[in-house]
């Protein structure tokens, strides 16, 4: 139990009991029911103690009651941050995002500036946990003046955490070394700040984030390395929750080497651990990476069971992106060991729970599954006769499927072109006029003018240069 546990003394033992209440007032009960919510969250997310999410957003629901009823204001908003990271946690992205902005309406823009700067910190949490990135970096670029008007040096090195997975994931999805360099600069400065403050999980996150960039970018070595660093902090914490999440990263980084033998040993690990709690979206996630890694040894009926089931948990966690995600494991890896009635449906489900993605990465992925699933549908001899395919032209199709997407990209940048040909992987924005102009001139009027376009550009480049000029020179 953490020092914070044994701190409550008589009040509180042990996740799963009651804090005791007697003879306490009203608003003291309330505090203390908004700790003990807390706790049992995150000494039950450590510990993978089952039912502890749940029971701790009951804590924390009852501790909002209380403070409503007291009309302390600053109370409630509080207690919907904590109870926020319960519903993010367990994958519940739009019940979180309606806390957050409940609570940071009643915080207002002067109020408890530390507690406004953390309710701004999980919001960007929820949405690169729901792979909005863009979404996310915009959060935490936004919040930067009320972290560094603050004191709390724990508080600091969280925001350089958050830029560093985020500018981690963009460098990735889009290709922007500029970013993933930044992104190294970033966990740099988040480390500095966790050691100084002895924060050694927080230093065993950092680690594991670099273990999965450094394998991303094809640097085995130095990602094994990190990721020996993070299992040695959370095996001595005994942080079962974490510990799992280095499983998993060290199960992406053996795929990613072709080492698919361990790869599906430590993801099976990993999901052992966290079947005892209540992270839907790590679990479905880890199902996931074990259902590649046996698609890979070509064990295709457990793999596909599997995957079966990374769908069904991260839908009934209403996390639609890692369901999203792994449906299309399911065409990448198995399409040649499913029918194509079942192709075409996880297809059509897939573009479903992948429509308001911003993770370019899948939207590329989601293209190149079409390509083939129309390809095995018009080979295919049998083909049901409701289809007609007298006018088909996979042409027409895949021109079809780019101009969605890039309508969507320039919808997600307010219709400035360079952004959007970064989100869709574009080398420069003249790639994207010369398509505009030769392939999709009804997208033209979609576009920003080019005064305000050209204006943005300049605004939020140099806001990026201010920022990380101020920041290494911290």
């Amino acid at each position: 139990m953490s020092w914070r546990a044994k701190a409550m003394g008589d009040l509180w033992q042990r996740v799963g009991e009651r804090p005791n209440l007697c003879d306490l007032d009203e608003a003291t009960s309330a505090v203390v029911l908004l700790r003990v919510g807390a706790l049992t969250r995150d000494i039950g997310s450590a510990n993978q103690i089952e039912a502890s999410l749940e029971t701790a957003k009951n804590l924390l629901t009852e501790s909002a009651v209380l403070f409503e009823s007291l009309q302390m204001s600053e109370g409630v908003a509080e207690t919907q941050i904590e109870i926020a990271v319960c519903y993010g946690r367990a994958g519940a992205f739009t019940e979180a995002r309606v806390m957050l902005h409940e609570a940071l309406t009643k915080l207002g823009d002067d109020v408890k500036r530390d507690l406004r700067a953390v309710a701004m910190l999980r919001s960007a949490i929820v949405e690169w946990s729901a792979t909005r990135f863009h979404d996310a970096l915009r959060i935490l670029t936004e919040a930067v003046p009320l972290f560094e008007a603050s004191r709390n040096t724990v508080l600091k090195g969280k925001l350089h955490h958050g830029f560093g997975f985020v500018l981690k994931a963009l460098g990735v999805a889009e290709g922007r070394q500029d970013y993933i360099d930044r992104a190294l600069i970033e966990y740099a400065a988040a480390n500095f700040y966790f050691e100084g403050d002895g924060l050694t999980r927080y230093v065993g996150c950092v680690e594991n984030n670099l273990g999965l960039l450094f394998s991303m970018i094809g640097k085995f070595r130095e990602a094994h390395e990190h990721l020996d660093c993070a299992q040695t902090f959370f095996t001595t914490l005994k942080d079962t929750a974490n510990l799992a999440q280095a499983d998993e990263t060290r199960a992406r980084v053996m795929l990613a080497e072709g080492r698919f033998f361990e790869s599906e040993k430590i993801a099976s690990a990993a999901v052992r651990l966290l079947e005892q709690g209540g992270e839907q979206s790590l679990l479905a996630q880890a199902l996931t990476k074990q259902g590649v890694a046996l698609a890979r040894l070509k064990h295709y009926d457990r793999a596909r069971s599997t995957v079966q089931r990374a769908i069904a948990v991260a839908e009934q966690a209403g996390d639609s992106e890692r369901a999203g995600q792994a449906v299309l494991v399911m065409i990448e890896e198995l399409e040649t060991s499913i029918s194509n009635d079942d192709l075409k449906a996880a297809m059509d489900s897939a573009v479903e729970l992948l429509k308001k993605t911003q993770d370019m990465s899948a939207l590329k992925r989601l293209i190149i599954c079409a390509c083939r699933v129309l390809a095995a549908l018009h080979s295919h001899p049998s083909l049901p006769p409701s289809v007609d395919w007298r006018n088909f032209s996979i042409e027409r199709e895949l021109l079809r499927l780019e101009g969605h997407f890039i309508r969507l990209a320039l919808k997600d940048s307010g219709g400035r072109v360079t952004p959007a040909a970064r989100r869709l992987g574009l080398r420069s924005h003249q790639a994207l006029v010369h398509i505009l102009n030769t392939r999709h001139e009804n997208l033209l009027e979609v576009r920003a003018p080019i005064k305000q376009r050209h204006r943005s550009i300049v605004q939020e480049d140099d806001a990026v240069a201010a920022r990380t000029t101020r920041r290494n020179t911290d």
